[in-house]
């Protein structure tokens, strides 16, 4: 009976068989954010399936849900979060329920129509969804109940990993009250009342359509079933699987893991068993009849219910999902393709959503991409598909020169660059791949390791006991990293040199062993990390900072659960990015924090990572963060190279171009205002230079050599001057046109001149060129032809220091163009106002761990009779910003010679001495002893100055700090016989010559200085021709200095100052200028009082602003008022105070005029008026003012000398009192009563006495 209808099932399956056909082109999803990135296959692969009459939802791994009808056409497509999709469940009447994982997890519901209908996010993470009617279970933080309109029905607190519906009962994987609650499954009835559950570990859980509930824990590989109502029925611990799934089948229970399927009866026992060599990943049931088993192989294999294989289909990736809906099969694989079949198995249709990059590489424009997919791609970087070819899955590429290396699961492949299979190999799974600068390619293996020539002749071969992790060249020698072991390091030849482990005796060696060549030195991860020279010896060793490893030119990182290290020659760490030790969960997608780095690549001085989260991060050499992409899933693979970063991983492909400077390729042959004081600088290059005079008899022609314009240049010209006894015609012509004009003798050029007299002058566009010269009838000609390309200098040295300032290069990019200028100038002026600043080296010793610089620094020509000589010359302030103190010291370098400074003691001569730096050479330095105290508001004045003297050159080096008068600290005479001498701004020399004033570290050792707290502003002057000007453009960082700083950022505050503030050391540049520079006057302001005491930079012609009637309170009504200023000589200003006292005055009647603040000698005025005032019937007369009780002065006005403050109170006499004769009577009677009642009381107490 179950044989009949398993036959009847699929053979409902093939009545409505059909193939829709499949798409195998890459139809990429591109997303860009700034259009110098995009994206390829973003969707991710697809994750989870549900089926109805809807259509097909999918949900992927980048957290995208899409909806295609049954016929494979995409109905609608929603991004949802940036992590993964995690569950998607259809109601009958078409919502559609989804959650993306998160934190935060985010719930979602449409109609079937991809409308959103209403959302809800959970703080942590989303995990799965369940329609029962119109109620929604969602299982996140806590276990919740909704209708479908969003209302909350009811919830139970705790983290819920799973939900499942039988009718309205509701069993949940979760821990039932909380953090502090209980894990186990628990059954709830529609009100949310807990009917019954089972404490512990569990994993997963599955309704029979009888209502018995499958409840797996994994851990222990024991499978329990329950009733209804919670009664045991049977449980049992499956042996014969490494369970990691189950699902009914009818009355059956179908249990999977590693080793295939076991099916348990109504009892529990076994029933039947189908073994598999690989690991169940999915499994799904089509009723009571059919088993689909979907595994980490790629292959979805459909069983009856009689553990029969009816066929299998291979995805090429893990099979993640399985859905069966009325006569179809919907696959979701990690190759990034949703698969749908008949019941024969027969392909209906698939769709690419995504692909799983395991390995990406790079080389001359093309983009290898493979990964679990049946093909590798080549593309461009636009990302169209050069070619294709069918080789499986792929895990590892290689480019050298045209030929292109593929590792895949079962054999080795190499292609040339057209896509044309030169040869391939049988080797098994390929676990590394690397060619040798000579073009030998090392195979890592499961066991081994080949190596073969580039045509495919094996050379040798070597068998290890383990995978062979990482294969490294340099030179003929061959590191090999095998897991759990360590590192053997071969000839080319095959012969084993030597091998590595631990230095340890007993070290226990983790299975990720990396190898990697760095310089001379091999780069090896095992117990420890170590460098070992090439005969095996230690250099040095650390701890384990990953074992991703990135050889860069001047530094090595490294990659692993801890982020990011980077360290230098010496293993000393440079610097580090880790994410905070307390992280929030949602921080780690929203944040750019990295979660166990899986690639790692330097691009020139910049460092890429990514990580298992899909998050991409660009850092500069110091370490500062400059651009981070987030893939949506993990990041796997990373490849470089010119600017371009490509990167695959789960999340698809990713191409970015890095401008680090983004600069306008036209170059101005004119300098506009007011750069026209200047003159015009470029670096020309020859091309062609024809120079003579020769004669022409047709049909002969004469052609130049031909000669190639780089893409790289800015600017190319032909410049011409040809002159003839007859008309002649010259020709430019391209490489093509050429070839035309020799087989058929027509010019296909327009760029074509005629007459006796030819005089051209053209721009040329990249590209390889020839010179055409015929007649018609014979000429004598001469002719001057050059063609030459003009270009401007980077900058930036391969390595990046990022000294922090204001820097002229002599280089300005203008919305019009680019131009380079040069000047001369004989000194210079850097001003820095410091209002706050606090730094921190934070691996330096004591004594330098707060410190930095902050230098003045130029480049000095010199003409002598030997040549031209080149100085860098440096006037730096060391700044202690923990302790506020400060000294000051200066260098000489001989950039003649540059990189090597090479100076004759006997020919420098100042307070220094000369001293040699290990790798720079001799230089000349001098440093004050004596620290200074400082406060903020600090202002520094370095000034550096050059003149030629008796014969020498005389270099001056001065400071101003604290408002103190300009000092000259330092007098450098350089005895060299000098013409001339001057300071130079010129981008054409080598090394380039700029002026810079900059914030760095205080010495060229490492690590770099991090600047926590900044505010400061910078200004820089150059005196040209005895007028003194702010420098024409500024850029953000210096160039030849190689104190580095972390932390600061320069913008534009007007008037040509440069502002420093906390944030990201970015190159730039920071402003250029538009109309004439302003002349400045550097004035030195003496204050007796030195309040404003100083040096000010101002404008010509425009007065000094200065706050007369600025007041100082000394109190006692004392103070004392900015009067004015004059000038005492052309650049010094004197500031004069004056001192006032408060004259105060009072009175009780009248008006007092002349109360105030007087300045000290003046006269003050005192007036009252009236002088007589009547009330109540008196008559009051002014007698004087008074101070202080004494009478100082009679007359009602009253003027005298101010020489403190004063204090007069006015006095009053009454004038005229008349008595009335009523008035006095009543006082005579009023005395006589009183006497009389006195005398009454005296005799009356003078009875009582006697009485006694």
């Amino acid at each position: 009976m179950v044989f009949k209808k398993t036959m009847l099932a699929i053979l409902a399956l093939y009545l409505i068989t059909f193939l829709h056909g499949s798409s195998y082109a890459i139809t990429s999803q591109e997303s860009y954010s700034d259009g110098s990135e995009k994206s390829f296959w973003s969707f991710g692969v697809p994750r989870v399936l549900d089926w109805s009459d809807y259509g097909l939802a999918v949900g992927t791994s980048t957290g995208h849900l899409l909806v295609y009808d049954h016929h494979g056409s995409l109905r609608w497509e929603r991004r949802l979060n940036y992590t993964s999709t995690w569950d998607v469940s259809w109601s009958d009447s078409g919502e559609l329920a989804v959650v993306s994982l998160g934190p935060p997890g985010v719930l979602y519901v449409f109609n079937h129509d991809g409308a959103l209908l209403w959302s809800m996010e959970s703080e942590h993470q989303a995990n799965s969804v369940a329609w029962s009617g119109d109620m929604l279970a969602v299982g996140a933080d806590s276990l919740m109940v909704f209708d479908k309109s969003g209302k909350l029905l009811w919830s139970k607190g705790g983290d819920t990993l799973a939900v499942s519906w039988c009718g309205y009962h509701l069993a949940a994987i979760m821990c039932l009250g909380g953090p502090e609650g209980t894990w186990g499954v628990y059954v709830f009835d529609k009100e949310g009342s807990v009917l019954w559950g089972l404490h512990g570990f569990l994993d997963k859980i599955s309704w029979s359509s009888k209502g018995d509930l499958a409840i797996l824990e994994t851990s222990d590989g024991v499978v329990y079933v329950f009733d209804h109502y919670g009664s045991l029925k049977w449980s049992k611990y499956v042996k014969e699987v490494e369970p990691s799934s189950l699902m009914w089948l009818g009355d059956l229970l179908a249990v999977g893991g590693r080793g295939g399927v076991v099916v348990l009866d109504e009892r529990g026992e076994v029933a039947w068993k189908y073994e598999l060599e690989y690991c169940v990943q999915a499994i799904s049931s089509y009723g009571d009849f059919l088993l689909g088993v979907g595994l980490d192989s790629g292959n979805f294999t459909l069983l009856d219910s009689r553990g029969n294989m009816l066929w299998s289909y291979w995805t090429c990736g893990y099979v993640w999902a399985i859905k069966f809906y009325s006569d179809k099969i919907a696959i979701a694989s990690s190759d990034g393709y949703v698969h749908v079949l008949d019941g024969s198995g027969t392909l209906l249709w698939k769709r690419k959503l995504g692909f799983h990059v395991e390995a990406v590489a790079l080389h001359r424009g093309l983009v290898a991409v493979g990964g679990w997919d049946s093909n590798v791609f080549v593309l461009d970087l636009e990302g169209n598909v050069k070619w294709s070819s069918e080789t499986g899955w792929v895990a590892h590429l290689a480019w050298y020169e045209d030929l292109l290396a593929v590792g895949g699961y079962s054999d080795l492949y190499v292609f040339d660059e057209e896509g044309s299979l030169k040869w391939s190999f049988s080797l098994g799974k390929v676990r590394s791949l690397s060619w040798s600068s000579s073009g030998l390619l090392a195979v890592g293996l499961s066991n081994g390791l080949c190596v073969f020539t580039k045509d495919g002749t094996l050379l040798w071969g070597y068998r290890v006991p383990d995978w062979v992790i990482s294969l490294s060249w340099s030179g003929p020698l061959l590191a090999v990293g095998v897991a759990g072991e360590g590192v053997f390091v071969f000839d080319e030849h095959g012969g084993l040199k030597w091998f590595f482990k631990s230095t340890e005796r007993n070290a226990t060696i983790p299975w990720r062993v990396s190898a990697s060549w760095w310089r001379d030195a091999l780069i090896v991860v095992t117990d420890k990390t170590y460098a070992l020279d090439k005969q095996g010896d230690v250099l040095w060793s650390r701890e384990i900072y990953g074992t991703v490893i990135a050889p860069g030119k001047d530094f090595v990182a490294f990659g692993g659960a801890m982020g990011i290290y980077v360290l230098d020659e010496d293993g000393e760490l440079e610097w580090s990015y880790t994410p905070p030790e307390s992280v929030k969960p949602k921080e780690y997608y929203t944040k750019p924090y990295p979660q166990y780095v899986y690639c790692l690549s330097w691009m020139g001085n910049c460092l890429v990572a990514g990580d298992w989260l899909g998050l991409v991060l660009l850092f500069n050499e110091t370490g500062d963060l400059m651009w981070s992409y987030c893939m949506g899933s993990a990041a796997f693979s990373v490849s470089v190279e010119n600017g371009t970063i490509t990167i695959g991983g789960d999340g698809g492909l990713l191409i970015k171009k890095i401008p680090l400077i983004s600069e306008p390729k036209k170059m101005l042959l004119k300098l506009p205002v007011p750069y026209d004081k200047f003159n015009l600088a470029y670096i020309n290059k020859t091309l062609l230079y024809m120079n003579g005079s020769t004669t022409i008899i047709p049909p002969q022609y004469l052609c130049s050599p031909g000669f190639t314009v780089s893409n790289e240049t800015a600017y190319a010209f032909l410049e011409a001057t040809l002159s003839s006894s007859a008309p002649i015609q010259l020709t430019l012509m391209t490489e093509s046109e050429l070839k035309e004009f020799t087989r058929t003798r027509s010019i296909g050029s327009k760029l074509t001149w005629t007459g006796k007299e030819i005089n051209v002058s053209v721009q040329l566009d990249p590209g390889t060129y020839f010179l055409v010269l015929r007649s018609t009838e014979q000429a004598e000609v001469s002719y001057f032809i050059k063609a030459y390309e003009s270009s401007l200098p980077s900058f930036e040295e391969a390595r990046v220091y990022l000294p922090i300032g204001i820097v002229d290069y002599g280089v300005t990019s203008l919305p019009e163009g680019r131009i380079g200028y040069s000047y001369e100038y004989v000194e210079t002026w850097g001003l820095a106002e410091i209002r706050e600043l606090y730094a921190t080296r934070p691996f330096d010793d004591d004594e330098m761990k707060h410190c930095l610089t902050l230098q003045l620094n130029a480049f000095l020509h010199v003409k002598a009779k030997s040549g031209w000589q080149v100085y860098w010359v440096q006037n730096i302030v060391i700044l202690d910003t923990e302790t506020k103190r400060l000294r000051l010291l200066n260098n000489l370098w001989n950039a003649t010679t540059y990189p090597i400074s090479m100076l004759n003691r006997q020919l420098v001569k100042g307070n220094g001495s000369i001293a040699k730096e290990m790798r720079a050479g001799d230089y000349y330095f001098y440093i004050v002893e004596r620290w200074m105290d400082y406060s903020y508001p600090l202002t520094i004045l370095l000034h550096l100055s050059v003149k030629m003297e008796d014969g020498t050159v005389r270099l001056e080096f001065g400071k101003s700090i604290a408002n103190e008068p300009v000092e000259l600290y330092d007098a450098v005479l350089l005895h060299v016989n000098p013409n001339t001498a001057c300071f130079k701004v010129d981008p054409t020399t080598y090394p380039l010559s700029d002026l810079e004033l900059v914030l760095a570290g205080p010495s060229g050792v490492k690590p770099k200085t991090v600047v926590e707290r900044i505010d400061a502003n910078l200004k820089l002057l150059v005196n040209i021709n005895g007028e003194l000007i702010p420098i024409p453009t500024a850029y953000s960082h210096g160039y030849i200095t190689h104190e580095r700083v972390k932390g600061v950022y320069a913008s534009y505050c007007g008037d040509y100052v440069v502002r420093l503030s906390s944030g990201k050391a970015t190159p730039t540049q920071v402003y250029y200028s538009t109309k004439t520079l302003p002349s400045m006057q550097l004035l030195w302001i003496r204050d007796p009082l030195d309040i404003f005491s100083g040096v000010k930079l101002i404008e010509m012609g425009r007065g000094l602003e200065v706050p007369i009637g600025y007041l100082i309170d000394l109190g006692n009504r004392t103070r004392l008022i900015l009067k004015s200023y004059e000038y005492t000589s052309k650049n010094e200003v004197t500031l004069n105070w004056g001192r006032q006292y408060y004259i105060s005055a009072t009175s009780d009647y009248g008006v007092v005029e002349g109360i105030g603040w007087y300045d000290e000698g003046d006269e003050a005025r005192i007036t009252i008026s009236p002088i007589k005032f009547e009330e109540d019937s008196k008559t009051y007369k002014f007698k004087g003012w008074e101070e202080n009780g004494t009478l100082v002065s009679a007359s009602p006005t009253y003027v005298f000398k101010v020489q403190f403050p004063t204090t007069l109170k006015a006095k009053w006499t009454v004038e005229g009192l008349a008595i009335s004769t009523e008035l006095l009577i009543n006082i005579i009677i009023g005395v006589l009563i009183a006497i009389t009642i006195t005398l009454v009381i005296m005799l009356t107490r003078r009875g009582g006495a006697l009485s006694h």
